[in-house]
């Protein structure tokens, strides 16, 4: 399905934006000593909440936008566009999730490691959500689309 491969894009650009801004709050904490690594758990809850109301408000926006600008594609048969953007939705919504994580994560273990957060940070969470982000976006589409 071409379609897919025209959200691909959005799926991966926000996990990229979300795992970015997750991984500067938490660098930016540690560099003014608010932050120690026993507070991890805190910060890791703290982080996950705030990924959900995002993700959530980020889904329905991609949601609407699917049913908007795609409502004239060919879809196979039994796949809706209501299906497509749900699945679209879902997966954009998993990518915030764990795209904030790990950018929250990642800068805490870089520091445990006495390596400076800072230089890991960016490269090493580009990386990982962009990979996290296609496995998430074609595990929700090929399930939910029941395509194989």
């Amino acid at each position: 399905m071409t379609v897919l491969a025209l959200y691909m894009p959005m799926v991966a650009d926000t996990g990229g934006n979300a795992g970015s801004q997750s991984a500067t709050v938490i660098v930016r904490a540690l560099a003014l000593n608010q932050l120690k690594l026993n507070d991890w758990l805190r910060v890791v809850w703290k982080e996950l909440r705030i990924s959900v109301f995002i993700g959530l408000g980020l889904a329905a926006a991609s949601c609407a936008k699917v049913l908007l600008l795609s409502h004239n594609v060919s879809l196979p048969s039994g796949v809706t566009l209501k299906l497509l953007a749900l699945a679209i939705a879902l997966a954009l919504f998993l990518q915030v999730l764990t795209a904030t994580l790990i950018g929250a994560i990642l800068p805490l273990l870089a520091k445990k490691s006495h390596v400076d957060p800072a230089v890991v940070a960016s490269p090493a969470i580009t990386t990982i959500v962009d990979i996290s982000g296609m496995l998430i976006y074609f595990y929700c589409t090929t399930t939910i689309l029941g395509l194989s």
